[in-house]
């Protein structure tokens, strides 16, 4: 059988927090299906999600190689035939020098077969700290840099390699990385059913070869929002990057991912009680595992009312091909119950531990004091009550993959 599920977390805007809800929501899927092989393709030139994962943002543990954190410190150890660019350089090379580019991306059916994408990762636990907890069966090919900037340029371009993302996309048609998107999707799809798959991406989708490559390899998209209006509507207008026309673009070139959840991030919450979005016409839909202040659940409920209707109503681009299962969806209510879910603004100390030390949520202990190793202050307790709250969230969403 196939690969289990992929999922790519997307949003044309930068900010909306794709990298630690992906870091969040993995390690919690990991942790609560040990059976499952849960693997991490950090297609993002920041590399934020590989960061968490080795170490987070705390100061370098050592003093070589040099390096801003230590999770970026552990990063630079990890060889490169183990991280997404050298996955990528794979798939593009074996001895092609003499090839112009659309005869290497032309090629690329041929050498998908010869690549094994866990062959291109590393076991996140051998190269964490003991303090993180992380669980044995996630794994990482890890993003940065030479996403943008290293290896894939040079296998593409060698001496008329850009110096920015911009110059990248210039250079190269979109046909071409679509087809290495595909060719990478081809991959995936040979691993077997214990595996997951998680895309983090950048937000200039279509100006960053590797997110755009994730849009094409990954299965389902979950589109990550916060309850900000003027946000939200950059996914349908950005003059560049607007998620909708990309997804609407790539849809007449090939067969891609469709939308499975929409996740508002960072959501005020007033208590720990449940709650009910209301649609337009004043119904109760989806319940949330905790209670939104009022003006963010209303910005949440109107975001929802309108994707619904531009969705559903758009002659244009018939954006409702964009979500899975489509066809069961007539009303708001509908959108909303099946697609909708939130996470709150999480609270300081756990974030904090989690960020700093790269201790997901999931493996936080809420009883232990947290140190980093620079720093002699302790951090936490998180407290019993508080991470009961938080893993119900995340278990809300969880259960929905």
């Amino acid at each position: 059988m196939p690969v289990h599920r992929s999922y790519a977390f997307v949003n044309n805007r930068g900010g909306t927090g794709k990298s630690f809800c992906l870091y969040q929501t993995a390690a919690a899927y990991a942790k609560a299906n040990p059976d499952k092989k849960v693997l991490i393709m950090d297609c993002s030139s920041h590399g934020d999600v590989s960061q968490y994962l080795l170490g987070g943002t705390q100061e370098p543990l050592h003093d070589d190689p040099p390096a801003s954190t230590a999770g970026s410190q552990v990063k630079y150890t990890i060889p490169f035939d183990k991280t997404m660019a050298g996955l990528l350089v794979k798939l593009l090379t074996e001895d092609r020098s003499h090839l112009s580019i659309l005869e290497r991306m032309s090629l690329l059916f041929i050498q998908q077969q010869n690549v094994t994408v866990p062959n291109h990762a590393v076991r996140v636990s051998e190269y964490s700290q003991d303090v993180q907890n992380i669980p044995e069966n996630i794994y990482l090919c890890a993003g940065g840099k030479d996403l943008a900037f290293g290896g894939t340029c040079r296998v593409l371009f060698e001496e008329r390699r850009p110096s920015t993302c911009s110059e990248l996309a210039n250079l190269t048609q979109e046909d071409q990385w679509i087809n290495l998107g595909k060719a990478l999707q081809d991959a995936i799809n040979r691993l077997d059913n214990h595996w997951v798959v998680f895309f983090d991406t950048d937000a200039e989708l279509r100006e960053r070869s590797a997110s755009y490559i994730a849009l094409v390899a990954a299965e389902r998209y979950i589109t990550l929002f916060t309850d900000n209006w003027a946000d939200y509507l950059r996914t349908h207008h950005d003059p560049v990057n607007a998620l909708l026309p990309t997804l609407y673009f790539l849809r007449q070139k090939t067969e891609i991912g469709k939308i499975c959840m929409v996740l508002f991030n960072r959501v005020e919450k007033y208590n720990q009680e449940t709650s009910n979005l209301v649609d337009a016409n004043g119904r109760e839909s989806r319940t949330l595992p905790f209670s939104p202040v009022q003006a963010s659940k209303r910005q949440i409920e109107e975001i929802s009312d309108h994707l619904f209707k531009k969705c559903w109503a758009s002659l244009e681009m018939d954006c409702k091909r964009f979500f899975e299962d489509s066809r069961s969806v007539q009303t708001a209510t509908d959108f909303i119950n099946k697609y909708i879910s939130a996470f709150c603004k999480f609270p300081a100390i756990p974030t904090q531990i989690s960020t700093v030390l790269g201790i997901p949520f999931a493996c936080i202990d809420p009883k232990k004091h947290y140190r980093s190793e620079n720093n002699t202050a302790n951090i936490g307790p998180a407290g019993i009550e508080t991470m009961r709250v938080i893993r119900e969230i995340l278990d809300a969403v969880v259960q929905r993959l």
